[in-house]
């Protein structure tokens, strides 16, 4: 009886195999197929027994110290580079400053867009933005329990297009829940008033940073995106009364009027999140438009553009040997004329793709199927090319840029390449 019940137990598990076997992907076959055949003909040509790993960042343990040492470096390299634009008297004490290299420091820790300008929850508006400008107010007059602020929009590109706009406002106040402003917004363009509106609208409350945070999207998207020239907005606000206690009504109000605050608000700035697209196309395109299309062009120091050409072609020659793996491609923003406008990093390593595909394509090189079944015929017919090594994973960089006497941050998308594979 026993004998018999441990047969149909393994006949059992046999066709639960098979089951899963039948029911398995196409390219999941092809794959396992490929890693024993990889491991029957390791000698499938000179050299590629020589198996590369494929580099990926290192993960190195965290040492708060060193981070902060970094934090430290880097915010003396961008308050220099800011002097050497001529901006000596800007300093981390100005709110749009400020709050231009904290969101730029997150960016660079890794944060998305979202959290990096302090919203607690995701904004698909924000993540679909690539640009973020801080605007100081121009003109900033408290009076009569309201403060009046003024804007310039005019150095905005016509190829923007606002996802939002955030009135940012830092109070004095020990409220911690969201609070109502009666608004004014007055909009001129070339001089001329276009646009008035009054609306009451209720801010976000950043208890952390003291900040309430007003939408005004509504209002300025369809100015900004909707016309061009020289744009100015004036904006009124008023808070609006709220669910205080008469003691912490006093005590705002006494703390407001020692500060020379209106209704406990010390500075404001202008938060706008746009896409551009067409960013560095339009650089090329005004390089191209300007003759700058030759080597001569580019300000590049002979001796090192001698050793970096001799390097190059070291490159070369090992990559034609070795497989396909990541190099260090540092670029410098100052050979191509661009340091006149970025602020930060004046350079940076975005790596680079070379070196030779093996036949059959290995998992580790992450290969689509048109490239496995390359390889596949390439072992019946050598004529046959081999897949391309490329980046089959690109992460972004943050910069900061100096623009129309404003600090901007953009996002921009593929810019360093972190893993490479064959494609």
């Amino acid at each position: 009886m026993l004998k018999w019940m441990l047969t149909l137990l393994a006949v059992l598990c046999c066709c639960s195999e098979a089951r899963k076997t039948r029911h398995r992907q196409p390219d999941f076959i092809i794959r396992d197929f490929l890693a024993e055949q990889n491991a029957r003909n390791i000698k499938d040509e000179p050299g590629e027994k020589d198996f590369y790993p494929l580099d990926s960042p290192v993960q190195s343990e965290k040492d708060p110290e060193r981070d902060r040492n970094d934090d430290t470096k880097q915010t003396v390299d961008i308050m220099q580079a800011l002097k050497d634009f001529g901006l000596e008297n800007v300093s981390e004490d100005n709110p749009a400053v400020a709050y231009m290299l904290e969101v730029y420091r997150s960016l660079e820790s890794g944060a998305s867009i979202p959290k990096a300008v302090g919203h607690k929850r995701i904004d698909v508006a924000v993540l679909r933005a690539d640009t973020i400008r801080g605007l100081p107010a121009k003109k900033s007059i408290k009076e009569d329990g309201s403060i009046f602020l003024t804007f310039n929009l005019s150095n905005i590109a016509r190829q923007e297009v606002t996802k939002k706009a955030e009135l940012r406002l830092r109070v004095v106040s020990s409220h911690t829940r969201n609070q109502k402003y009666r608004t004014k917004v007055r909009i001129f363009r070339n001089g001329t008033k276009i646009a008035e509106l009054k609306y009451t609208v209720k801010s976000q409350r950043e208890a952390s940073t003291g900040t309430d945070v007003v939408d005004l999207t509504p209002v300025l998207q369809t100015v900004i995106d909707g016309g061009y020239g020289r744009t100015i907005i004036e904006v009124k606000l008023r808070r609006k009364a709220s669910h205080e206690t008469k003691q912490q009504r006093r005590q705002r109000r006494f703390t407001a009027a020692s500060n020379n605050d209106v209704d406990g608000i010390r500075d404001a700035i202008l938060v706008l999140f746009t896409r551009d697209r067409q960013f560095f196309k339009k650089i090329r395109d005004n390089r191209l438009a300007s003759g700058l299309t030759d080597a001569s062009s580019l300000r590049l120091d002979s001796a090192g553009g001698a050793r970096q050409k001799r390097a190059n072609q070291r490159r070369e020659r090992l990559g034609a040997r070795k497989l396909c793996q990541r190099y260090n491609f540092t670029i410098d923003f100052a050979e191509i004329g661009w340091d006149k406008w970025i602020i930060y990093p004046k350079k940076y390593n975005a790596f680079y793709c070379m070196g030779r595909c093996p036949t059959p394509v290995e998992k580790s090189y992450e290969p689509t199927n048109h490239a496995i079944l390359q390889g596949l015929l390439r072992m019946a017919d050598k004529t046959i090319p081999r897949p391309c090594c490329i980046p089959t994973k690109l992460r972004p960089l943050s910069m900061l840029y100096y623009e129309y006497n404003e600090i901007i941050v953009r996002q921009h998308k593929n810019m360093i390449a972190n893993n490479c594979g064959c494609r």
